[in-house]
């Protein structure tokens, strides 16, 4: 095996690929793929939604300022690039409220937007909380079933991408 154990798995013979949808009826199972990856997400984002609400940003806010913490300046059109597999690209309204917040600035010719001291502060107090969220919830999993979990989401991603940036893309627009 190359110096690589395997780990023996029990089959769950229960699980059919299908079994989970039905399309003629319009229902589906808890057992539907995309319904308990989209349940674990929105269930998992709950205390850090929480916590945007009490720093008074939402959701694009949140994710414009994630993506000029990671670096910037960039453009408006960077930034949605670098969101658009999110669905929440950030607008010219978006970035007003961000330098009416003290969180952004803009160039002084409007073409690009960089995140303020106090925008920093917010994204690295965030980016914290979402660590301590992330730790607490895989407190109950093995280094194991972490990293074969990565591993699957990797792959799932990599499997459903339509060809759109991320935000650590270098050849988006800058």
């Amino acid at each position: 095996h190359g110096g690589r154990y395997a780990l023996a798995r029990s089959r769950d013979c229960d699980a059919e690929p299908g079994a989970a949808v039905d399309v003629a009826r319009g229902t589906f199972t808890e057992n539907f793929f995309l319904y308990l990856i989209s349940r674990a997400h929105f269930q998992a984002s709950v205390p850090l939604r929480e916590e945007w609400a009490r720093a008074n940003i939402d959701e694009d806010e949140y994710l414009t300022l994630t993506v000029l913490g990671l670096g910037g300046p960039l453009p408006l059109q960077g930034l949605q690039v670098r969101l658009d597999h999110t669905g929440r690209a950030p607008d010219h309204r978006t970035m007003r409220r961000l330098v009416d917040k003290g969180l952004g600035t803009e160039t002084s010719d409007g073409t690009c937007f960089s995140i303020t001291v106090r925008g920093r502060e917010l994204y690295l107090s965030l980016l914290a909380r979402s660590k301590a969220i992330e730790e607490d919830l895989l407190a109950d999993f093995s280094a194991a079933e972490i990293a074969d979990v990565r591993h699957f989401l990797q792959r799932f991603i990599r499997r459903s991408d339509p060809g759109i940036a991320d935000i650590w893309d270098a050849n988006a627009v800058d």
